[in-house]
């Protein structure tokens, strides 16, 4: 946070790629789909029964999200959390060999072995950026694509273990049911934070 929040104040070329690539990989997209509120409601369950008044309920908590601005506080800090993510994935790739042996099992957690951090390392020596300790890895521009899957693969499972994203597999089947919805509606959160961090 000492390197990441005073660039993105600041503003510096390396946070705007950063931010780009993060968008492009899907990691911030609450502006555009609106969904954060409706994940929050449980609305968006692409599995459940759907009336009039189901979907009257997730057209409104799409406007909902805008009018409170529920969205671009969500994305802001997802924003904030995959610049430093990337900045630290970054950081171990380029200099493998040095890095603590915490960062190494980090970045084995997010799935990128030695052999990967060094194809990460070539693309982002070809393509990258690095300003006031800040790295901007330009992925649009990489042309291996199994780096770029990898790089993009980490960084989502980051943050949206940071920043919570309920996933179709965090919450048990039995809350697919029309009695497990009402039991565990607003609780689904509850359940994902257990699986993405309390047992991680």
């Amino acid at each position: 946070m000492r390197e990441a929040l005073p660039a993105l104040v600041s503003n510096i070329k390396a946070v705007k790629i950063a931010r780009q690539d993060a968008r492009d990989l899907g990691v911030v997209m609450d502006t555009i789909m609106q969904s954060r509120l409706a994940t929050l409601a449980d609305l968006q369950d692409p599995y459940r029964y759907g009336s009039n008044y189901e979907r009257f309920l997730s057209n409104a908590s799409n406007a909902f999200s805008k009018a409170t601005g529920l969205s671009w506080w969500n994305d802001t800090m997802r924003t904030a959390a995959s610049v430093m993510t990337q900045n630290r994935m970054a950081r171990t790739a380029m200099n493998w060999d040095a890095a603590a042996k915490a960062d190494k099992a980090y970045l084995a957690y997010l799935g990128i072995d030695e052999h990967m951090a060094s194809r990460i390392k070539s693309e982002i020596d070809a393509h990258g950026l690095k300003e006031n300790g800040i790295w901007g890895a330009n992925t649009s521009e990489w042309t291996d694509e199994a780096a770029r899957r990898a790089w993009g693969a980490a960084l989502n499972k980051d943050v949206d273990r940071t920043i919570i994203m309920k996933g179709v597999a965090d919450t048990p089947l039995w809350t697919k049911t029309n009695w497990g919805r009402l039991i565990t509606q607003f609780k689904s959160f509850g359940l994902a934070s257990h699986q993405r961090v309390l047992i991680a």
